[in-house]
């Protein structure tokens, strides 16, 4: 109980998210989804501020604020930094290792063809495609654990019972 409140206090504090974020990125599985969720989100938020008229890095601001990983967080943050300075946006990505080199090169084809938003779009819809391939393959992979725990869990109840019955047989006679 101790551990678990100290744990939480921890990961209350900048560096305890931060710390917490960048493990929760390096599990195998579960890394994957925080991963393309995160993108997905990020393209999605970009293109629907960039179709209302919001300048590039003032959405870029604005999606930095609505992720919920410190790590990602701090990428874009990067992102904006150097886009600011006059980076191109692709190159900007590009030079934050955070970010996949799919998501950078995506985008840098993009600004040469004129047509960011659209290549956004298709970025959505491939982080979106992802992130449910990989929800769908966890589950998958869950299932079959879940599926022995129960059995053990049975397994557990069915000795006890049973042996409360042979005890009580045996005070019996």
């Amino acid at each position: 109980a101790v551990f678990g409140v100290l744990g939480t206090m921890a990961v209350r504090t900048a560096i305890g998210a931060s710390i917490r974020d960048h493990i929760a990125l390096r599990i195998p599985i579960f890394g994957g989804v925080i991963m393309k969720s995160n993108l997905f989100s990020l393209t999605t938020n970009m293109v629907t501020m960039l179709e209302a008229g919001v300048p590039v890095i003032e959405s870029l601001r604005l999606t930095e604020q609505s992720m919920g990983n410190t790590i990602l967080k701090k990428g874009l943050n990067k992102v904006i930094d150097s886009a600011s300075a006059g980076t191109k946006l692709g190159q900007s990505f590009g030079e934050v290792k955070v970010f996949p080199s799919l998501l950078s090169q995506a985008i840098a084809i993009g600004e040469l063809r004129g047509s960011v938003v659209e290549t956004l779009r298709g970025l959505s819809n491939y982080y979106e495609q992802q992130t449910n391939r990989a929800v769908s393959n966890m589950t998958e992979m869950i299932q079959p654990l879940t599926t022995v725990a129960i059995a053990v869990l049975v397994g557990f109840v069915a000795v006890a019972v049973i042996s409360g019955i042979y005890s009580t047989i045996t005070s019996i006679e």
